[in-house]
């Protein structure tokens, strides 16, 4: 038997009966098509309670797993810099370069001592030669303890262009002293720069 509850005092009243026989109020009458609706909702939710609950549980997962990468990118940033600034120093610890060990510059004959802490080392000469209209020059030798371990030579003709030439002279040591000898011939200037390789 069904009964209408009054929805001012909860007193469940008899099914035909238009008033409250404990307040008074008035009661209204039952709906059918909602009790159907909930009974359809009741069924959908058990049919399908499952494959509900697998969504929610995919949802769930789906939100950690991008709150997880979050963080890893988080911390992948913050450590990048540290990382970054330490292969750096030991790349410029590893890398061996061309360092620039001193020059001298004259006009005329000239001796100079240097000392080389690599393994091999290079001799960059540079003249220019006086507007004579005759042969000039610039020679240098560079020597290891007893021994000529490279040369260099720039020349000048009568008829040539009054203007600067470069040349490198490589040598392959080990580390030491070494000495060059300047010999010209009428030049304007000279340059001579050593550079260490470590």
């Amino acid at each position: 038997m069904k009964h209408r509850v009054c929805q001012e005092c909860g007193l469940e009243n008899e099914e035909n009966a238009e008033y409250c026989m404990e307040c008074g109020s008035k009661l209204h009458p039952i709906n059918i098509q909602d009790d159907n609706r909930k009974n359809h909702l009741l069924g959908f939710l058990s049919k399908y309670s499952k494959t509900l609950i697998f969504i929610v549980a995919m949802i769930a997962l789906l939100g950690v797993t991008i709150e997880f990468l979050g963080f890893m990118n988080e911390y992948n940033e913050a450590k990048d810099p540290y990382l970054s600034n330490f292969n750096q120093s030991n790349e410029t610890i590893q890398k061996a370069g061309w360092h620039q060990v001193t020059n001298y510059t004259g006009i005329g004959n000239s001796s100079h001592a240097f000392t080389i802490k690599g393994e091999k080392f290079k001799i960059v000469i540079n003249a220019t030669p006086t507007r004579n209209y005759d042969t000039n020059f610039m020679d240098v030798d560079v020597k290891g303890a007893s021994t000529i371990l490279g040369s260099g030579k720039l020349n000048w003709g009568a008829r040539s262009a009054v203007k600067s030439k470069e040349k490198t002279i490589n040598i392959t040591a080990p580390p030491g002293k070494y000495n060059i000898n300047v010999h010209t011939k009428d030049l304007k200037k000279w340059k001579v720069t050593v550079y260490d390789y470590y």
